[in-house]
């Protein structure tokens, strides 16, 4: 998650539209994210691209919690993991 929202923060400040339009930042964030945590994250029920980060944090904390848990269920889980969207995709 870190890596993603870095990439994503920098690439963000180099493009004007992204720049100034708080909902266009968070659906390209949430188009960025890993499918388990896009699951778990709502663009609508996010107010501000910050608050989609931090909730995405929170998401994958819980999964690696579960991994240590039940690590049986969360390899299907990983199973569905997709490579992260860029901006310059």
């Amino acid at each position: 998650m870190a890596e993603i929202t870095a990439k994503f923060q920098e690439r963000a400040l180099l493009v004007l539209q992204y720049a100034a339009d708080e909902e266009m930042k968070k659906v390209r964030y949430h188009d960025m994210l890993r499918d388990d945590i896009r699951e778990f994250v709502s663009i609508s029920g996010c107010k501000t691209p910050n608050d989609m980060i931090s909730r995405s944090c929170k998401r994958e904390i819980d999964l690696e919690h579960l991994g240590k848990r039940w690590p049986d269920q969360v390899r299907v889980v990983e199973g569905s993991r997709k490579k992260p969207k860029t901006l310059d995709q």
